[in-house]
């Protein structure tokens, strides 16, 4: 009450300074007692020019937010706006205990096997993958990290932290206890175990990762199945504009005489769907203007360039299981050890029509069975069944996957 009293008091500064003026008059009235009033006078006029410098610097902070608020307001311009529009064709979202793995500082080694994972799919695809934005996210757990392209989540896994993966390939001598876990890259059944456990799984047959590598081939996958959506119109031009540098007559002759950019953008979104690499994009671009002008159907012209690449989209699907890493290698070769050829596994095949790819378990029984874009076709056009007339012998690309491993 008091605390109140004395702020209203004090707030009206005029008030209190007309006071002691009224105050200092009636010390120098006869017979009045000077000093008292004096005295009342100079405690009330100090008062009163405390309060009025008070308010005067409030009000002066107030009327530079005044003068402030129109400056920010001015971020709310629809040019501003628009700057924030634009989506990050890729975001890697990281809680906060995994950051120790993407911080160099802290020997975080996932910036570099991303690096590495960029350049290999130019090589072997001859896409460039988008770079890589990276932040870390407060709502998602400690361990916790989200795969995003172009704001959509398209992958999302947990990791368990200061913990090994330790995958059973099918011939472990005995269990290891742990916390039982799926593998996010290809939903292998795992199990978390610390790093004091990792020597005994070693020795028992498991095969043992650290989280970073899981991070990395779960990456790998994602890629690989997003690698359409990193083709659009603009990456498709800068494609050809690189080639235009090395083959110009070649890009004139096609684009846009014969075919527009979207034309170009769509078969080549076809072919890295199949897996099928479009760094020989001279070869494709020549195939195109030869064919495009008979016909715009994309399939057509897709299933023309493959017919002309045929010899290297083998070669593509044989590098793209080297790139496989190590423990989805090593469990895909020893899931069932009692299967395959003379060998004891299972041999990789790729059709000679059409590049697919499959496994003989049979030990060359069934080579010439028909791979699924054989029998698509096949059901489609109403042609036999028999397979040799439709799917040619599958060419043996590789005959022992346990050399798939990564380099």
């Amino acid at each position: 009450m008091g605390e109140e009293f004395i702020g209203q008091l004090s707030y009206h500064h005029r008030a209190l300074k007309l006071v002691s003026i009224i105050l200092l008059i009636f010390a120098i009235v006869p017979g009045m007692p000077t000093l008292p009033f004096i005295t009342l006078a100079a405690i009330t006029f100090g008062i009163s020019y405390i309060s009025a410098k008070q308010q005067d610097e409030l009000g002066g902070g107030m009327d530079a937010e005044e003068t402030n608020a129109p400056d920010a307001g001015t971020l709310d311009t629809p040019e501003e706006v628009q700057a924030l529009l634009p989506l990050d064709q890729l975001e890697l979202e990281v809680g906060y205990g995994l950051i120790p793995l993407v911080d160099e500082e802290q020997n975080g080694n996932l910036l570099s096997r991303i690096r590495s994972i960029r350049r290999q799919f130019a090589l072997d695809m001859g896409v460039v993958i988008p770079s890589l934005h990276l932040r870390d996210n407060l709502q998602l757990k400690p361990g916790e990290y989200r795969v995003v392209v172009k704001g959509n989540p398209v992958a999302q896994a947990e990791l368990l932290i200061d913990h090994f993966l330790a995958m059973d390939p099918g011939d472990a001598k005995h269990r290891i206890e742990g916390v039982e876990t799926v593998e996010p890259a290809f939903n292998l059944p795992a199990v978390w175990i610390p790093e004091a456990q990792k020597e005994e799984a070693m020795l028992a047959g498991y095969t043992v990762v650290d989280p970073s590598t899981v991070i990395a081939t779960h990456l790998t996958e994602v890629f690989r199945r997003n690698l359409k959506e990193f083709l659009g119109r603009q990456e498709t031009q800068e494609l050809l504009d690189n080639l235009a540098k090395r083959a110009p007559k070649a890009v004139e002759s096609l684009v846009p005489a014969v075919l527009s950019v979207g034309g170009v953008q769509k078969v080549l979104q076809s072919l890295v769907e199949e897996n099928v690499s479009i760094r020989d994009l001279l070869t494709i671009v020549e195939t195109l203007a030869d064919y495009a002008t008979a016909t715009q159907d994309p399939g057509q012209l897709t299933e023309y360039v493959r017919a002309k690449n045929g010899p290297h989209h083998r070669k593509t699907l044989h590098g793209r299981r080297r790139r496989v890493t190590d423990y989805h290698a090593e469990s895909s070769n020893r899931r069932n050890p009692e299967s395959g050829n003379a060998s004891g596994r299972a041999r990789w095949f790729s059709c000679s029509r059409t590049g697919h790819s499959t496994t003989d378990h049979s030990g060359g029984q069934q080579i010439n069975r028909r791979c699924h874009g054989c029998r698509r076709t096949a059901h489609s056009s109403g042609q036999s069944a028999d397979p040799e007339s439709i799917c040619p012998a599958f060419d043996p690309i590789h005959p022992d996957p346990a050399s798939h491993i990564a380099g």
